[in-house]
């Protein structure tokens, strides 16, 4: 069992430290009980994810589109991950200064599909294990694009450590295979309360059996919200990437942006 005050006070710490903006979870796919004070606009949020029946801390912010992961395997448990809500970088020619704080080489296009490079964040990411300890320690990197109609697509880009679940063993909405290489598509529901108190006895029971189906319980303020987000996930060369947007794009326009890697 993970060490529930010990886990809390290092979340507040993360929180406290600026935590401004947490991007997309390697795992969305996998269930989040969203546990946290003043969930802001402005500021962005923390998340965290849980597998099986592991709850922990999180918040999702609607179009902008945060969030951490949880994983589940041996002593892991978690995974705590924070980054400024301002780009660390705004040229695309800097990718190469974002490699080297990451320690790691990615394929990072100027464009994406319709979207277009925006900016770019370093994340630091650390495993979090039973007793709220901290483990593999790193950095990821963020790469937000934006398309013509404003919209943006979150790329999460991390060197995953060795001790962590592989992306073919968690669940997903749909998974294609293109041109050998496996994407990983999950379209995330999510639902904010004030309360435990205001879910109905379906939200209850969905939330307890539905993988895709999150509860994000705000605090006094939050008001009755639903946010649907899209993700694709795929790997290369020991690196995950995570890719994050609202539902107007959909799972067939993702596949292909997220082929185009391989092009």
């Amino acid at each position: 069992m993970i060490d529930k005050e010990k886990f809390e006070d290092e979340l507040k710490k993360q929180i406290n430290s600026s935590v401004d903006k947490v991007f997309p979870s390697d795992f969305v796919k996998n269930k989040i009980d969203l546990q946290i004070r003043d969930l802001e606009r402005e500021r962005g949020g923390f998340m965290m994810k849980r597998m099986k029946k592991l709850k922990l801390a999180a918040a999702l912010v609607i179009c902008i589109l945060i969030g951490g992961g949880v994983y589940a395997i041996g002593t892991i448990t978690g995974t705590i991950s924070s980054s400024t809500s301002y780009y660390n970088y705004t040229k695309y020619e800097d990718i190469k200064k974002a490699e080297k704080k990451a320690g790691f080489e990615a394929v990072v296009p100027e464009t994406i599909g319709d979207f277009k490079f925006d900016g770019i964040r370093i994340e630091d990411l650390a495993n979090v294990d039973e007793n709220g300890s901290q483990m593999n320690k790193r950095k990821a990197i963020d790469v937000t694009y934006k398309n013509e109609g404003g919209e943006l697509l979150e790329v999460n880009i991390d060197k995953v450590p060795f001790n962590v679940p592989k992306i073919d063993t968690l669940e997903h909405t749909e998974v294609k295979e293109i041109d050998g290489h496996k994407f990983y598509f999950t379209r995330l529901e999510s639902l904010f309360l004030a309360s435990e108190k205001e879910m109905t006895t379906e939200e209850k029971e969905r939330s307890k059996n539905d993988p895709f189906f999150n509860v994000g319980i705000g605090g006094e303020g939050t008001k009755r919200e639903t946010s649907i987000s899209h993700h694709l996930l795929f790997e290369e060369d020991g690196i995950l990437y995570s890719f994050m947007t609202s539902e107007n794009i959909s799972a067939d326009t993702l596949f292909e942006m997220g082929s185009e890697f391989f092009k």
